[in-house]
């Protein structure tokens, strides 16, 4: 049942609107974390949420002008930080209008996936591997593979210079893509600095996949629906059109989440490089960014086909739109020496 905003939540987002002007800030932050679950839990009329939205908003906008980068805890990520940035010049820095999305070209060519619908494909593809393996200039051919879900979504290359994010492309057509730079800054998920201590590479070109959960994508038709507007067919169209919106602040106020599960060009010195796929992963999870769950390393061929069946039984008990599953080579030097 929809139900008008409890006192408890506005007097709770007052509370930490006051502590931020007063300069309280980790008081602030506390604060608003608290009453954003709350928030995040109840059913309310549409004229209750707009006036608590305008209060968040109010919030935020204090925010950015109170400092240059400062975590806002995510209630829907375990406690996860996000980052607002402040842009210099903007009254509003979630209230960016564009006056159109530039292309650029990738440095490293954005492939897409090969398929295999059976397991006999899937041996085939195997055995394509060892032919095209040069067993005596390299040795054995590795036979470990990192496994995940195929995301349902769109494919997007975040790049980051000594740690910090520079540019953000959509996948396009492989070659060129789109640059999304303000619109990814605004996702909850994407770290605009990578975490932890350091040294970090010189250069790294974050791959992955911009997702909307499957609840949240029911939240937002929903809502565009109670609005009068056109609805989305599905998470992924809602994710791409979210992504590409010339004005920030509704790309700002849509649940995009962006999940993490390769790199594109890598230059990791002063960092240490990874040597496999699956230590990718947890140095990308260590660096802030959420990546595909229940990823698995499988020792062979075998080992991948059960996870793939796995994941075919187990589909409609993920939070997002999945698409079967993923196998890598594990060893990254078999995989550019491999071509993938």
């Amino acid at each position: 049942m929809l139900a008008t905003a409890p006192k408890e939540l506005r007097e709770n987002i007052a509370r930490a609107i006051g502590y931020l002007r007063r300069g309280e800030v980790e008081r602030a932050l506390t604060c608003m974390s608290a009453a954003l679950r709350q928030y995040a839990g109840l059913r309310l009329l549409r004229a209750a949420r707009a006036g608590l939205d305008i209060q968040i908003n109010e919030f935020l906008s204090s925010l950015v002008h109170h400092q240059s980068m400062q975590p806002l805890l995510d209630p829907g990520h375990s406690g996860k930080p996000r980052a607002i940035p402040y842009q210099q010049g903007k009254e509003n820095a979630l209230a960016t209008v564009l006056d159109g999305l530039a292309k650029k070209a990738h440095r490293r060519r954005m492939y897409g996936l090969d398929n295999v619908f059976s397991d006999e494909d899937w041996r085939d593809f195997v055995e394509r591997m060892r032919r095209a393996w040069d067993a005596e200039l390299n040795g054995p051919l590795p036979l470990e593979f990192w496994c995940d879900p195929k995301l349902d979504g769109l494919a997007l290359e975040i790049i980051y210079e000594h740690g910090v994010l520079r540019e953000a492309l959509t996948r396009g057509d492989g070659e060129t893509g789109e640059v999304v730079t303000e619109a990814v800054r605004t996702i909850r998920t994407v770290p605009l600095r990578l975490r932890g201590e350091g040294p970090f590479p010189s250069r790294l070109e974050v791959r992955g996949e911009v997702v909307m959960f499957k609840k949240d994508f029911a939240a937002l038709n929903e809502q565009q629906q109670a609005l009068g507007r056109k609805v989305f067919a599905n998470p992924r169209n809602a994710a791409a059109g979210t992504l590409r919106q010339l004005d920030i602040s509704i790309t700002e106020s849509r649940p995009l989440r962006f999940l993490a599960y390769s790199l594109g060009e890598a230059a990791w010195a002063p960092a240490e490089p990874c040597p496999s796929q699956h230590e990718l992963m947890e140095r990308l999870t260590a660096y802030g960014f959420l990546t595909p769950p229940d990823g698995k390393l499988c020792a062979g061929p075998d080992e991948v086909e059960a996870y793939a069946a796995w994941v075919r039984e187990h589909r409609q008990d993920f939070p997002m739109e999945i698409d079967g599953a993923v196998a890598k080579q594990d060893n990254l030097e078999a995989q550019e020496a491999l071509g993938f």
